[in-house]
């Protein structure tokens, strides 16, 4: 505290050697950048499930549709009724998210294969299958969320709008695959998409000689 005093109290005088404006529409393109960004991974990630998983990859992508509506919905209204705003450190966040809703897709229909080719009919499998993903999403999603916390309680400036959509993503990310998720790939199971051409569950999953589950 002497040194801070001490210093601070010589007569030490500054000069601008520079002054620099920049426009506000700097900001706005980095986060149109940010958005395209976002959008074109996500076509990416669409295309590379549906092309992988046949109608499991499309089950996906709508999917993702639903979470981005959830997302997008709830961004608003955080905006309408606390004046948060979504920033380029939000939309990164926003990204990332992506690629964990992505990860949860993956681990359900790794599982139904897995089922499968144990010898479990198509049912059984998405049944079993879910039941095992669900455990490992929602402590994946636990982990994120809590990193997700302690970086917004802890961080500061921006990074609290990366630490905001990324919560808010995996808590959506859970309900999504537990009220969409599970319920569309049992009705594919049960219908006409479950066995035939290469679009069906069966295309997916591959022949494989079924016993009884």
């Amino acid at each position: 505290l002497a040194t801070i005093l001490r210093y601070g109290a010589l007569p030490t005088t500054f000069e601008r050697e520079a002054v620099e404006s920049v426009s506000a529409t700097l900001g706005e393109d980095s986060l149109n950048a940010g958005l395209i960004a976002g959008l074109g991974g996500l076509l990416l990630v669409a295309v590379a499930l549906v092309l992988y998983y046949r109608i499991l990859g499309a089950v996906a992508v709508v999917g993702f549709t639903i979470f981005g509506s959830f997302l997008l919905l709830i961004i608003v209204m955080l905006g309408q009724f606390q004046g948060t705003t979504l920033t380029l450190a939000g939309v990164a966040g926003v990204i990332v998210s992506i690629g964990i809703t992505a990860d949860s897709y993956i681990v359900f229909f790794e599982r139904i294969k897995e089922e499968a080719h144990r010898g479990r009919p198509l049912r059984s499998s998405v049944d079993h299958g879910f039941e095992r993903a669900f455990h490992t999403i929602v402590t994946a999603d636990t982990v994120t969320a809590v990193g997700a916390v302690l970086l917004y309680t802890l961080a500061i400036g921006p990074v609290k709008g990366f630490a905001l959509t990324l919560g808010i993503a995996t808590v959506i990310d859970v309900i999504v695959a537990y009220y969409w998720t599970r319920p569309a790939v049992l009705y594919l199971a049960r219908s006409g998409m479950a066995e035939g051409g290469f679009m069906t569950i069966r295309g997916a999953v591959g022949e494989v000689q079924e016993v009884p589950a």
